[in-house]
Protein backbone atom coordinates (compact mmCIF):
# COMPACT_ATOMS: atom_id res chain seq x y z
CA UNK A 1 0.00 0.00 0.00
CA UNK A 2 1.25 3.58 -0.85
CA UNK A 3 0.01 6.65 0.70
CA UNK A 4 -2.98 4.93 1.92
CA UNK A 5 -3.98 3.30 -1.32
CA UNK A 6 -3.67 0.01 -2.67
CA UNK A 7 -1.05 -1.84 -4.69
CA UNK A 8 -4.79 -1.96 -7.60
CA UNK A 9 -5.54 1.27 -6.65
CA UNK A 10 -1.94 2.53 -7.39
CA UNK A 11 -2.01 0.19 -10.62
CA UNK A 12 -5.04 2.06 -11.54
CA UNK A 13 -3.73 5.00 -11.49
CA UNK A 14 -0.75 4.78 -13.63
CA UNK A 15 -2.69 3.37 -16.23
CA UNK A 16 -4.86 6.03 -16.62
CA UNK A 17 -2.33 8.50 -16.83
CA UNK A 18 -0.16 6.37 -19.33
CA UNK A 19 -3.61 6.30 -20.94
CA UNK A 20 -3.71 10.48 -21.85
CA UNK A 21 0.21 10.51 -22.48
CA UNK A 22 1.44 10.44 -26.10
CA UNK A 23 4.14 7.91 -27.05
CA UNK A 24 6.63 10.20 -26.57
CA UNK A 25 5.32 11.33 -23.18
CA UNK A 26 4.83 7.51 -21.93
CA UNK A 27 8.72 6.83 -22.96
CA UNK A 28 10.01 9.68 -20.65
CA UNK A 29 7.38 8.76 -17.90
CA UNK A 30 8.50 5.52 -18.28
CA UNK A 31 12.22 5.62 -18.04
CA UNK A 32 12.25 8.99 -15.67
CA UNK A 33 10.33 6.88 -12.57
CA UNK A 34 11.18 3.08 -13.66
CA UNK A 35 15.02 4.09 -15.21
CA UNK A 36 16.70 2.34 -11.90
CA UNK A 37 15.32 -0.85 -12.04
CA UNK A 38 15.53 -0.96 -15.93
CA UNK A 39 18.91 -0.17 -15.58
CA UNK A 40 18.99 -2.92 -12.97
CA UNK A 41 17.43 -5.73 -14.95
CA UNK A 42 19.64 -4.67 -17.98
CA UNK A 43 23.00 -4.69 -16.00
CA UNK A 44 21.76 -8.10 -14.24
CA UNK A 45 21.03 -9.68 -17.75
CA UNK A 46 24.11 -9.07 -19.04
CA UNK A 47 25.97 -10.82 -16.12
CA UNK A 48 24.30 -13.29 -16.65
CA UNK A 49 25.19 -13.55 -20.44
CA UNK A 50 28.87 -13.12 -19.38
CA UNK A 51 29.03 -16.06 -16.57
CA UNK A 52 26.98 -18.17 -19.38
CA UNK A 53 29.95 -17.18 -22.00
CA UNK A 54 33.29 -17.24 -19.86
CA UNK A 55 31.64 -20.75 -18.89
CA UNK A 56 31.20 -22.13 -21.88
CA UNK A 57 34.58 -20.54 -23.52
CA UNK A 58 36.29 -22.71 -20.37
CA UNK A 59 34.35 -25.62 -20.22
CA UNK A 60 37.16 -28.06 -22.30
CA UNK A 61 39.91 -30.08 -21.31
CA UNK A 62 43.53 -30.58 -22.47
CA UNK A 63 43.90 -33.77 -23.21
CA UNK A 64 47.75 -33.27 -24.01
CA UNK A 65 49.37 -30.09 -22.96
CA UNK A 66 52.67 -29.63 -23.87
CA UNK A 67 55.25 -26.81 -23.30
CA UNK A 68 56.92 -25.75 -26.47
CA UNK A 69 60.45 -24.07 -25.26
CA UNK A 70 62.59 -22.01 -27.48
CA UNK A 71 60.78 -22.03 -30.41
CA UNK A 72 57.12 -22.27 -32.18
CA UNK A 73 55.52 -23.15 -35.42
CA UNK A 74 53.33 -20.68 -38.18
CA UNK A 75 49.76 -20.04 -35.86
CA UNK A 76 50.98 -21.92 -33.10
CA UNK A 77 50.22 -18.73 -30.47
CA UNK A 78 46.56 -19.09 -31.67
CA UNK A 79 46.42 -22.91 -31.71
CA UNK A 80 46.42 -23.04 -35.40
CA UNK A 81 49.00 -24.77 -36.54
CA UNK A 82 49.39 -27.91 -38.56
CA UNK A 83 50.26 -29.50 -35.76
CA UNK A 84 47.97 -28.93 -33.29
CA UNK A 85 44.99 -29.60 -35.81
CA UNK A 86 47.17 -32.67 -37.41
CA UNK A 87 47.28 -34.11 -33.65
CA UNK A 88 44.01 -33.25 -32.77
CA UNK A 89 42.65 -35.33 -35.69
CA UNK A 90 45.06 -38.52 -34.94
CA UNK A 91 43.38 -38.60 -31.45
CA UNK A 92 40.24 -38.51 -32.71
CA UNK A 93 38.91 -35.91 -30.81
CA UNK A 94 36.41 -32.75 -31.52
CA UNK A 95 39.22 -29.80 -30.49
CA UNK A 96 36.74 -28.32 -28.51
CA UNK A 97 35.46 -29.96 -25.77
CA UNK A 98 38.74 -32.18 -25.79
CA UNK A 99 41.92 -30.08 -26.58
CA UNK A 100 45.84 -30.58 -28.00
CA UNK A 101 47.84 -27.69 -26.75
CA UNK A 102 51.46 -27.19 -27.57
CA UNK A 103 52.16 -24.03 -24.90
CA UNK A 104 55.01 -21.61 -26.73
CA UNK A 105 55.71 -19.06 -24.24
CA UNK A 106 58.26 -20.74 -22.87
CA UNK A 107 62.23 -19.68 -22.99
CA UNK A 108 65.23 -20.65 -21.64
CA UNK A 109 67.55 -18.77 -23.55
CA UNK A 110 68.95 -15.11 -21.87
CA UNK A 111 68.80 -12.76 -24.25
CA UNK A 112 70.46 -10.15 -21.37
CA UNK A 113 71.67 -9.67 -17.70
CA UNK A 114 67.94 -8.14 -16.82
CA UNK A 115 66.29 -10.79 -18.79
CA UNK A 116 64.08 -12.74 -16.17
CA UNK A 117 61.92 -14.42 -18.49
CA UNK A 118 64.03 -17.83 -18.52
CA UNK A 119 64.01 -18.06 -14.62
CA UNK A 120 60.34 -17.50 -15.08
CA UNK A 121 59.78 -20.17 -17.42
CA UNK A 122 61.97 -22.85 -15.44
CA UNK A 123 60.24 -21.59 -12.28
CA UNK A 124 56.51 -22.35 -14.06
CA UNK A 125 57.77 -25.38 -15.72
CA UNK A 126 59.12 -27.16 -12.79
CA UNK A 127 56.00 -25.96 -10.51
CA UNK A 128 53.45 -28.05 -13.57
CA UNK A 129 55.66 -30.92 -13.25
CA UNK A 130 55.64 -30.71 -9.34
CA UNK A 131 51.87 -30.51 -9.71
CA UNK A 132 50.96 -32.82 -12.51
CA UNK A 133 49.95 -30.32 -14.62
CA UNK A 134 51.47 -31.00 -17.87
CA UNK A 135 52.25 -33.93 -20.64
CA UNK A 136 54.99 -33.38 -22.06
CA UNK A 137 57.87 -31.15 -23.08
CA UNK A 138 59.49 -30.10 -26.33
CA UNK A 139 63.32 -28.48 -26.07
CA UNK A 140 66.15 -28.71 -28.22
CA UNK A 141 68.68 -31.50 -26.83
CA UNK A 142 71.19 -29.61 -24.24
CA UNK A 143 68.16 -28.16 -22.48
CA UNK A 144 65.85 -31.76 -22.65
CA UNK A 145 67.26 -33.14 -19.35
CA UNK A 146 67.83 -30.07 -17.26
CA UNK A 147 65.05 -30.38 -15.54
CA UNK A 148 65.33 -34.20 -13.90
CA UNK A 149 67.46 -34.68 -11.09
CA UNK A 150 70.37 -36.60 -10.25
CA UNK A 151 68.11 -39.57 -9.01
CA UNK A 152 65.21 -39.67 -10.85
CA UNK A 153 64.59 -38.29 -14.43
CA UNK A 154 61.62 -36.01 -15.09
CA UNK A 155 60.51 -38.21 -17.75
CA UNK A 156 58.87 -41.85 -18.12
CA UNK A 157 61.02 -44.47 -19.39
CA UNK A 158 60.09 -45.00 -23.13
CA UNK A 159 61.15 -48.82 -22.43
CA UNK A 160 57.62 -49.39 -20.42
CA UNK A 161 55.63 -46.77 -22.65
CA UNK A 162 55.91 -48.86 -26.15
CA UNK A 163 56.46 -52.08 -27.32
CA UNK A 164 59.19 -53.71 -27.69
CA UNK A 165 59.09 -53.37 -31.83
CA UNK A 166 57.83 -49.68 -31.41
CA UNK A 167 60.95 -49.14 -29.13
CA UNK A 168 63.07 -50.79 -31.49
CA UNK A 169 62.12 -48.73 -34.57
CA UNK A 170 63.00 -45.43 -33.06
CA UNK A 171 66.13 -47.26 -30.95
CA UNK A 172 67.95 -44.43 -33.22
CA UNK A 173 66.30 -41.27 -31.79
CA UNK A 174 66.08 -42.20 -28.24
CA UNK A 175 67.75 -39.87 -26.14
CA UNK A 176 68.94 -41.27 -22.28
CA UNK A 177 69.43 -39.52 -19.08
CA UNK A 178 72.33 -41.15 -16.75
CA UNK A 179 71.53 -41.14 -13.13
CA UNK A 180 73.95 -40.69 -10.45
CA UNK A 181 73.97 -44.35 -10.15
CA UNK A 182 74.61 -44.79 -13.40
CA UNK A 183 71.35 -46.20 -14.70
CA UNK A 184 70.56 -44.81 -18.19
CA UNK A 185 66.86 -43.99 -18.94
CA UNK A 186 65.35 -43.99 -22.35
CA UNK A 187 63.59 -40.76 -21.71
CA UNK A 188 62.95 -38.34 -24.75
CA UNK A 189 62.90 -38.88 -28.42
CA UNK A 190 64.62 -36.52 -30.74
CA UNK A 191 62.61 -35.11 -33.58
CA UNK A 192 64.91 -33.75 -35.71
CA UNK A 193 63.99 -36.00 -38.80
CA UNK A 194 60.26 -36.06 -38.40
CA UNK A 195 57.84 -33.77 -40.83
CA UNK A 196 57.23 -32.21 -37.35
CA UNK A 197 60.37 -30.28 -38.36
CA UNK A 198 60.70 -30.83 -42.16
CA UNK A 199 57.46 -30.46 -43.08
CA UNK A 200 55.72 -28.51 -40.76
CA UNK A 201 58.06 -26.26 -39.62
CA UNK A 202 59.19 -26.46 -35.84
CA UNK A 203 61.75 -23.85 -35.11
CA UNK A 204 62.92 -25.68 -31.88
CA UNK A 205 66.66 -26.23 -32.22
CA UNK A 206 67.51 -30.37 -32.61
CA UNK A 207 64.28 -30.73 -31.05
CA UNK A 208 63.41 -33.52 -27.99
CA UNK A 209 60.34 -34.54 -26.47
CA UNK A 210 59.68 -36.44 -23.29
CA UNK A 211 56.67 -37.58 -21.76
CA UNK A 212 56.37 -36.37 -18.26
CA UNK A 213 56.05 -38.65 -15.26
CA UNK A 214 53.63 -37.11 -13.47
CA UNK A 215 51.81 -36.02 -16.96
CA UNK A 216 47.94 -36.71 -16.45
CA UNK A 217 47.31 -38.13 -19.67
CA UNK A 218 50.45 -40.32 -20.50
CA UNK A 219 48.44 -41.97 -23.44
CA UNK A 220 48.22 -39.40 -25.56
CA UNK A 221 51.94 -38.55 -24.72
CA UNK A 222 52.80 -42.55 -26.24
CA UNK A 223 50.60 -41.29 -28.76
CA UNK A 224 52.29 -38.37 -30.03
CA UNK A 225 55.28 -40.25 -30.19
CA UNK A 226 54.01 -43.02 -32.26
CA UNK A 227 52.29 -39.82 -34.04
CA UNK A 228 55.34 -38.27 -34.98
CA UNK A 229 57.44 -41.13 -35.75
CA UNK A 230 54.94 -42.56 -37.89
CA UNK A 231 54.58 -46.07 -35.68
CA UNK A 232 51.08 -46.74 -36.62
Amino acid sequence: MVDGKSVKEDIAEEKERLGKMTWEQKKEHIWEYYKIPIISIIVLIAAIIGIIYMYKLNDYENVFYTVVIDGSMEGMSAKEDALTKEFTEYLGIDGKDERVYFDNNYTLTYINSIDQDPYISAEKIMTQIATGSIDGIIAEKAQINGFSKDDQSAYMDLSLCLTEEEFKAIEDHIIYYTLKDGTKVPNAVDLSDTRIVTQMGLTVKEPCFGIIISAPHTENGVEFIRYAFDLK
